[in-house]
Order: structure tokens, then C-alpha cells, then sequence
């Protein structure tokens, strides 16, 4: 089974992802979110794994990463609500109300903060190597990120 390319344009984003969806199931679909500085690509043997086992496997390449847009700072806030907007309008247009969230690396904990903002579309949850302290600076930045 080959993974599908997909873009989906929502307002002035366009978001790139991959999908591997195993057809007639009664399991919920995974969300898999990389972190800096990777892309969805790196989901790749994971989503195949996951399909074998009767999961529908969604691997979004966040905005200003892979091949989603990446706008000016101008017109995207790279903030954590400017991430977890961007991911709540995908979500919207994806069509997917409860599903199984997988975070990993520094973006990984926009979508920890996504999680806790909307526990009632989370299943399960599994976090690798995301931070999880109250205060971070991004790499290379001077910004500090709320994440809890």
C-alpha cells in the first residue's frame, strides 16, 4: 500500500500531508506530528506499520516546515496559539473529531497544548522527546513559549 500526497488549503495556508488510510475500520485514526526540523516524511515506516494494524495514519508537515507553506512572519504567527489555530482548521478540514495524538520534538508540545485545550477529541496520547516545562525558548531564539 503506497502512501498518499495530499495538500489542503485552508485560508492562506496550504498544508501538505500524508495518509495512509487502510479503507473500512472501526479503529480511530492517528495524528502524527514531527517535530523541528523534520517534516512528515519521517513518519513514513511508522504510518505503514500502523495501517497493517487497521489504522487510518495522518502525518502533516507543520507550517513553515516540509512542503506546507511557509509564510512571512508577517502573515503567520509562529507562536504556539498561531500553530494550535493553524492544526485546529486542519483538524476542521480533515473531518476528524476524535482520534489518536502523537507528538514529537519541540513542536511536539504545541501539540501537547492542543491536547490539553481539547481533551474531548484525544483517545490516546503519546509523547517522544517533547519538552514539557513551563517556560521554553525556542532553538536559536530569544522568544519564550508558554507550553503548560
Amino acid at each position: 500500500m503506497s502512501i498518499n500526497q495530499n495538500t489542503l488549503k485552508i485560508g492562506n495556508l496550504e498544508w501538505f500531508y500524508r495518509e495512509l488510510n487502510p479503507g473500512e475500520t472501526d479503529k480511530l485514526p492517528i495524528l502524527l506530528l514531527h517535530g523541528l526540523i523534520s517534516q512528515s516524511y519521517s513518519w513514513e515506516l511508522i504510518m505503514q506499520k500502523l495501517t497493517e494494524q487497521g489504522y487510518w495514519a495522518i502525518a502533516p508537515d507543520w507550517i513553515g516546515s516540509g512542503l506546507s507553506s511557509k509564510p512571512d512572519k508577517r502573515d503567520f504567527s509562529y507562536t504556539p496559539d498561531g500553530f494550535i489555530q493553524a492544526l485546529a482548521e486542519l483538524l476542521a478540514a480533515l473531518e476528524l473529531t476524535k482520534f489518536h495524538l502523537v507528538v514529537q520534538g519541540f513542536l511536539g508540545s504545541v501539540g501537547l497544548q492542543y491536547a490539553l485545550r481539547n481533551p474531548e477529541k484525544i483517545d490516546r496520547l503519546v509523547i517522544l522527546n517533547a519538552p514539557l516545562s513551563l517556560k521554553q525558548s525556542s532553538p536559536g531564539s530569544s522568544n519564550s513559549w508558554d507550553y503548560l
